[in-house]
């Protein structure tokens, strides 16, 4: 389950929780980060999701992924999104494809 929180007013917090239901593909979250185009990314048991304050999108091995099980996620400064997978594999996200290494 992943929890965010957003700012109303200085003395208040909305929080807004999401699990599998609400499009998570996994219900473990290792890691998350905002890249610099203000995606969410977060790292799962069953793959990795971008949220766009909207909706998720899920990548999984069928898109690329080295595996589905990825502890942590990284921004370089050409802007591609690393994975680092249980396997110790890695794998890349650039230019909306994902590149395994």
């Amino acid at each position: 389950m992943l929890l965010i929180t957003q700012s109303g007013t200085a003395q208040s917090l909305n929080f807004r929780n999401f699990d599998p239901r609400a499009g998570l593909s996994g219900s473990e979250t290792y890691w998350v980060i905002q890249d610099s185009k203000g995606y969410i990314w977060i790292a799962s048991d069953a793959g990795i999701n971008r949220f766009d304050g909207k909706a998720f999108k899920k990548f999984t091995v069928e898109d690329g992924l080295a595996d589905n099980t990825i502890f942590e996620i990284s921004e370089d400064h050409r802007g591609r999104i690393w994975f680092l997978s249980y396997s110790g594999a890695i794998s890349y996200f650039y230019k909306d494809s994902i590149y395994r290494i």
